[in-house]
């Protein structure tokens, strides 16, 4: 009797290891399928917030204050307008500043997502990457000098 059931038993992991691929190609293609809905999730949460953090600006302008200087001595002038609270109502407020280094993260994240053409010239020749000339131009601004090559900017101008 004892040998009967254990052939029952070893039938039945038998059973179970020939359906075992069959259960981990499905598994699989459902583990694929939460990471894709899971990316996508996340992907909209972030333009949310993103959305959320933009909507308090309409409009973003910079003047190059000195067009003969080289971009690490010109002075940037950025004026914007934001939602500001009165007390009863959120009204649109001119905010102006001096300098590209005082900018809120979030208006500079709305220059680049929302207004690319706005970038002064001397900027956006940095790199082909509007990040990544703005991040050229905040390094530069900290060391006092730039670091990049002919090719990265001939190809931006290009």
């Amino acid at each position: 009797m004892h040998g009967i059931e254990q052939a029952k038993a070893d039938i039945a992991l038998l059973d179970r290891l020939n359906g075992a691929a069959d259960r981990l190609t499905a598994l699989t293609t459902l583990q694929a399928a939460i990471i894709a809905q899971q990316a996508l999730i996340f992907e909209q949460a972030a333009k949310a917030r993103q959305d959320t953090a933009f909507a308090k600006f309409s409009t973003v302008d910079i003047t190059d204050k000195t067009p003969d200087e080289n971009v690490i001595r010109s002075s940037f002038e950025v004026s914007y307008t934001t939602s500001s609270w009165d007390g009863r109502q959120s009204v649109p407020k001119r905010v102006t500043m001096t300098g590209l280094l005082s900018m809120p993260d979030d208006l500079l994240g709305y220059l680049i997502e929302r207004h690319p053409s706005k970038i002064p010239a001397k900027i956006a020749q940095l790199a082909a990457d509007p990040y990544e000339a703005f991040e050229r131009y905040f390094i530069g601004m900290k060391r006092g000098h730039l670091i990049g090559n002919a090719y990265d900017t001939n190809r931006a101008q290009a």
